[in-house]
């Protein structure tokens, strides 16, 4: 099952969504400031849920360096990234990867740890990881604190993402409106979202490097935004 609610609520209790899905942007540049104990703890304990109820295997790493350039303090746009997070599964897990990844990015943010999905810039061959026979490294979430706190990125326009208008109700909108500001690879936002009747929503995926996993992100932000309703998606 792919909804947040399958995790325990208690590790998420404390978590706003709503202003983590309005205030999280990708940070690439980090400070050199370690990720205190308390919030690793915090951190595994939700990674450890994820991979109970699920089957995925959502690893932290820290205090590592070589995945993003080893001794390098700038690795392309990314700058002293020492932790970071592998979101790796069997295969075809593409959708579930992005939609319990994003979680986890919301999460640290209320934590407020900054973080930016990776799909291809990092060094796949030092990332330090124990995969079981099967499994695959999907993504990896760079995370430390930002030295800002990244910037919005551009949206298409909304009749390009939904057919959200008036006479939609409004869970419909507050869905819409977080979905779109998942982050999504290249900012290619590969999606259409449609209302059909009560609680049932079309989610169209176009043609796109990564779109499967972005279209779990999108689903992930609509859940939480609405999160008192159980969002059928066709």
């Amino acid at each position: 099952m792919m909804n947040f609610k399958i995790l325990n609520k208690e590790l998420l209790i404390n978590t706003n969504f709503t202003k983590a899905i309005e205030e999280r942007h990708s940070v690439r540049k980090f400070k050199s400031d370690v990720i205190e104990d308390e919030k690793v703890k915090l951190i595994n304990n939700l990674l450890g849920e994820i991979n109970k109820k699920t089957n995925l295997s959502f690893t932290l790493v820290t205090n590592e360096c070589e995945a993003f350039g080893g001794n390098q303090v700038h690795y392309g746009q990314f700058a002293n990234c020492h932790n970071y997070i592998v979101l790796a599964g069997s295969k075809n897990r593409d959708e579930e990867i992005g939609y319990f990844g994003e979680i986890v990015c919301l999460y640290l943010m209320g934590l407020g740890i900054n973080s930016c999905i990776c799909a291809l810039t990092f060094k796949r061959g030092k990332v330090k990881v124990n995969l079981k026979k099967g499994e695959a490294i999907y993504l990896v979430i760079a995370i430390g604190y930002g030295i800002d706190q990244g910037k919005a990125h551009k949206s298409k326009p909304l009749s390009k993402l939904s057919n959200l208008d008036d006479g939609k109700p409004e869970w419909f909108k507050k869905g819409v409106m977080g979905a779109i500001l998942a982050p999504t690879a290249i900012n290619q936002q590969q999606f259409y979202l449609e209302y059909i009747n009560d609680y049932t929503v079309k989610v169209t995926r176009f043609f796109g490097p990564c779109s499967k996993m972005d279209i779990g992100i999108v689903k992930c932000n609509f859940d939480l935004s609405v999160m008192d309703l159980d969002i059928n998606y066709i």
